[in-house]
């Protein structure tokens, strides 16, 4: 097919092309100015989030304690950590939380060696 029955061709079905070449150092521009924008835009949220973490962090840390929270963390403490009976007929003990899971383990490893 020459190259007037394919200019014919084409403007019988309405088919066109670009007719110039793309300008590629303005592709290019356009390119970099796009990444550095993302980056400096990358930077700045990173920047922000760590400032707002601190300060956040920094306000949990300074804010006043909780007087009935503080009484709530000592009574469990004393719960968690002592000796009491709780039925003496049926034998029930109040361990510490720690010499439980000792004595669980005591238990479960004279278990396995038999």
């Amino acid at each position: 097919m020459s190259h007037d029955e394919q200019r014919h061709h084409q403007e019988l079905h309405g088919v066109d092309y670009e007719r110039r070449d793309v300008d590629v150092k303005t592709t290019a521009l356009v390119g970099i100015v796009i990444v550095v924008v993302i980056g400096v835009f990358l930077i700045f949220v990173q920047e922000y989030f760590t400032s707002v973490k601190e300060d956040t962090l920094l306000q949990v840390a300074y804010a006043p304690e909780n007087p009935k929270l503080r009484d709530l963390r000592a009574s469990e403490a004393q719960i968690f950590s002592s000796y009491k009976i709780i039925d003496p007929v049926k034998g029930v003990y109040q361990i510490p939380v720690d010499r439980a899971m000792e004595l669980l383990v005591n238990e479960a490893y004279s278990a396995s060696q038999k």
